[in-house]
């Protein structure tokens, strides 16, 4: 199954391996970004 991530404040839409540092701290929203099944809805995070 592939699964893409998606960090929208740091416009971060990967299917590949990706690394990035992050430009200021906080609490941000992360979620898969790809349709991969039942369970793709409960794949999203605040971290």
């Amino acid at each position: 199954m592939t699964h893409n991530i998606s960090i929208p404040a740091f416009d971060i839409n990967n299917q590949e391996e990706a690394t990035f540092t992050a430009t200021e701290s906080g609490e941000f929203e992360f979620h898969c970004a790809n349709m991969c099944g039942s369970g793709h809805r409960d794949m999203n995070e605040i971290s």
